[in-house]
């Protein structure tokens, strides 16, 4: 029986306790507040983070994961009796972090390292992935093949829909995701844009007028996406638990099927979306 070993950089938005539950190794994406280097998970947490981003001079940033990190937890895991690695990174679109993932793996092999290294661009961001590594990590635990969790992996990855609203377009827009001029007038005119995940890229799926027209028009995408037939439904939230549960109320008025769990939106994708900002993602069955 393989001895596997799940690996996930941060921007999963994996829930705290499953990490520490499942023994999940994280690698974290690099936050800068200014000067100051914070990272993900180990240094900072989301409730810090959000805290500290309210009152931030200017708009902290992030870079990814290096292939010293990768090549690092890599070779742990062989020295520590692994014999397959299982390694999700965030889309491949929005970041560097899969490439140098790949690029560690190579460098094993050029130093004859044995180990089976599995790569998976999830084509994907926050919990729409993080959820899968938690699955990842509790079939891992419970002596699954390798082949049993990458079929299980894939078909959620599949089959995941992700819907998130912003309440501002300022983070967007300092991080090159919106045009300048589109925010700035989506500012003045009180334009939500509501977000969905696509070919591994975040793009625009609706806009309203005013944070009231929010809720409805995401549960319409929702049900336009099929969330009648969802398997599992996860509501996140950045900085506003009292948002998801006032979402999780309508939506569940609205279907007949419950929500599986509240969670929350990280740091790192937090440096996008900013406060007031929360997700509905489900997957199907």
């Amino acid at each position: 029986m393989s001895k596997i070993r799940i690996i996930s950089d941060t921007a999963g938005d994996i829930r705290y306790d499953s990490i520490e539950k499942y023994n999940i190794k994280m690698l974290p994406l690099n936050i800068f507040f200014g000067e100051e280097l914070v990272l993900d998970y180990f240094d900072i947490k989301y409730q810090e983070f959000f805290s500290r981003l309210k009152s931030a001079e200017t708009v902290p940033t992030t870079s990814q994961v290096s292939p010293t990190a990768f090549y690092d937890a890599y070779k742990e895991a062989a020295d520590e009796g692994f014999d397959t690695v299982i390694c999700f990174t965030l889309s491949k679109m929005g970041s560097g972090t899969y490439n140098n993932a790949k690029l560690a793996a190579n460098m094993l092999k050029e130093d004859g390292i044995t180990l089976d290294v599995e790569i998976i661009d999830t084509m994907c961001y926050s919990f729409a992935y993080g959820r899968t590594v938690e699955i990842a990590a509790e079939m891992a635990a419970n002596e699954s093949t390798k082949n049993e969790i990458l079929e299980k992996t894939y078909s959620m990855l599949k089959s995941q829909t992700s819907i998130f609203a912003v309440d501002t377009l300022k983070y967007l827009k300092a991080g090159g995701r919106i045009k300048p001029s589109v925010a700035s007038i989506a500012e003045i005119l009180d334009i939500k844009p509501i977000l969905i995940i696509a070919d591994g890229l975040v793009e625009s799926a609706d806009k309203v007028r005013g944070r009231k027209k929010v809720i409805p028009k995401m549960l319409e995408l929702a049900a336009q996406r099929g969330v009648d037939n969802a398997g599992e439904v996860w509501i996140l939230y950045s900085d506003m638990p009292e948002k998801a549960e006032e979402f999780k109320t309508s939506f569940e008025e609205k279907f007949d099927v419950k929500v599986t769990g509240i969670s929350y939106i990280g740091p790192t994708i937090g440096i996008n979306t900013g406060g007031g900002a929360f997700a509905l993602i489900f997957f199907g069955n």
